[in-house]
């Protein structure tokens, strides 16, 4: 009901019907799981503990014949390493549990585990060893508690691999989750009780802004996601959302201490790899968006089943082997079926979506473009919700012919169906920047000042948007206007390298040589700290090839 309350104020439909889509999956698969007998569930955990063992020989072999951070089939290392060390504390847990096959689980266990150190993410290494160090101390393994605490420090500080990534940087703001977290916080609290809306964190970010103080960037990059479930939840569902996930991870904590102090043994082992799996989804998900990749919140689903089907026996006095169903009554269901319902109702449209989308991709590649726009026009149709459906149709559109006013006026149309993003608006800018020695000089002038001044309505603190208002302003004679632009990128990024050097001329105008002496040395620190940034910080710092010729210009009058 939550979800169904964050949908209701979504701005993003398309994103808010993919996270209201996996939520209801993942229940109806926890759901399922629970009114099914007992083997389904352990089957289903084999099942994800071989294809993480696909997973680290295809990561494994990208980091030998590769190189860098491997990935396999996810995203980015991070979601690897998340996926990876629940499988790695279910090994090590049969480990222990069990005489038989320890040669094949210990074989299967230094696979995945080379596979996770291949990654090289903190995050994960941090989980697994948590997860790992909780297992053995509760299972009262103390001295191989011991021994794995001993070997992880020597790992940090003499093994390259982890030395270099738990030390160094070649990112000054490759740290800047703290600078997210106390953003996101902020955010939540504004937005309280109700929060921005599912699938509407990095709209409503992106105008709020991360800001970071100790650095010559005030807003080095943008977010998508939070960083840390928690707090994602928060932002966008506001305190009933975060009451709800806090509700279950209380009970999974109830249940690991009820079976630490029962006197069965067997509740005391339950106790210990529940509670190193909670380590292993819990802590990746606090640095990461883990838990929105759809295979690793269906793994902790599973494993949430097991624990509270273990739990059910337990109240029941039923023999462990025996095969159950926990009863659930079909009228309980209902609404979990008519939520379904309505899910498959946008899900099959949107799977189709995304297969024209692909299709549109393969034609273009081919240079069959007009056939490319054709299927991603059904693409548009068929997921109007979709942002990236429909500006893949305006840029084959485009391709085929459109003027570039009418490729802008159709891409601000699509602005407005989604008001906080500002990627149409720019990307409509630049096609008339592009353009623009072939259009009418005032038309261009007027459109691009347009499409800049509601482009900062989405997102205000963009220093290089201000700094491209007032260029256009600049092309139309209102200098006036331009230098009020200047002053606010300026305001935003006191080290916009390309907004100091129109102010340095128009202190050139003014003939204020302090003026211009103060600025040419901002210029020169930025153009020199931009060597050691990168991405969005890089290109507020550094200095375009205009921008460049008019510095050289004001330093070769000097």
């Amino acid at each position: 009901m939550t979800v169904l309350l964050g949908l209701i104020f979504a701005v993003n439909f398309g994103l808010a019907l993919q996270a209201l889509i996996t939520v209801v999956l993942v229940v109806a698969l926890y759901g399922a799981l629970n009114c099914s007998p007992a083997f389904i569930n352990q089957r289903l955990l084999n099942a994800l503990v071989v294809v993480a063992m696909l997973h680290a020989f295809w990561a494994i072999a990208q980091f030998v014949f590769i190189g860098g951070r491997a990935t396999a089939g996810f995203f980015n290392p991070n979601e690897l390493a998340a996926f990876l060390c629940p499988a790695i504390v279910i090994i090590v847990h049969r480990f222990f549990s069990t005489s038989s096959q320890r040669k094949v689980l210990a074989v299967v266990f230094l696979i995945l585990l080379i596979a996770m150190v291949s990654t090289q993410s903190r995050s994960g290494w941090l989980a697994l060893a948590v997860s790992l160090l909780a297992y053995t101390f509760m299972r009262g393994l103390c001295r191989l508690t011991i021994a794995a605490v001993v070997i992880a420090l020597l790992a940090v500080f003499l093994v390259p691999t982890f030395k270099s990534r738990w030390q160094s940087t070649s990112d000054p703001y490759a740290y800047s989750r703290l600078a997210i977290w106390r953003s996101s916080a902020e955010l939540a609290l504004a937005e309280s009780p109700i929060g921005v809306g599912l699938g509407n964190y990095e709209a409503a970010m992106r105008h709020h802004g991360i800001r970071i103080d100790n650095g010559m960037v005030r807003y080095p990059r943008l977010a998508s996601d939070a960083h840390n479930e928690l707090l994602n939840i928060w932002v966008e569902l506001g305190w009933f959302g975060l009451l709800a996930v806090l509700l279950p991870i209380i009970w999974v904590l109830f249940n690991i201490i009820s079976n630490l102090r029962a006197d069965d043994t067997k509740q005391k082992q339950q106790a210990s790899y529940d509670a190193a799996m909670l380590f292993a989804f819990g802590i990746p998900a606090l640095f990461g968006a883990t838990l929105h990749v759809s295979v690793i919140a269906f793994f902790a689903a599973i494993w949430a089943a097991e624990l509270t089907r273990f739990r059910y026996q337990e109240q029941k006095a039923i023999a462990p082997k025996q095969k159950i169903s926990v009863q659930v009554s079909l009228v309980k269901l209902l609404p979990l079926r008519f939520i379904s319902l309505l899910v498959l109702v946008f899900a099959i449209p949107g799977a189709i979506g995304q297969l024209l989308e692909t299709s549109a991709t393969y034609f273009a590649k081919q240079g069959n473009t007009s056939r490319a726009e054709k299927v991603a026009a059904w693409a548009s149709k068929i997921t109007p919700w979709s942002l990236g459906a429909a500006l893949q149709y305006q840029q084959f559109s485009r391709q085929n012919g459109k003027s570039a006013i009418e490729f802008a006026e159709d891409l601000s149309e699509l602005a407005q169906r989604f008001p906080l993003n500002p990627k149409p608006l720019l990307l409509a800018a630049m096609i008339i920047e592009n353009e623009r020695v072939h259009l009418p000089h005032t038309v261009a002038n007027e459109l691009l000042i347009r499409l800049y001044q509601l482009a900062l309505l989405g997102e205000p603190h963009n220093a290089l948007t201000y700094w491209n208002l007032g260029n256009a302003y600049q092309e139309s004679g209102r200098l006036d206007k331009a230098l009020v632009a200047y002053k606010n990128a300026i305001i935003e990024e006191p080290y916009c390298a390309r907004a100091l050097v129109q102010l340095a001329l128009q202190a050139k105008r003014e003939q204020d040589i302090a003026r211009i002496g103060e600025l040419t040395l901002k210029i020169v620190l930025a153009q020199n700290a931009a060597q050691r940034y990168q991405g969005r910080a890089k290109a507020i710092l550094a200095l375009d090839k205009e921008s460049a010729r008019i510095f050289n210009t004001l330093n070769s009058s000097e």
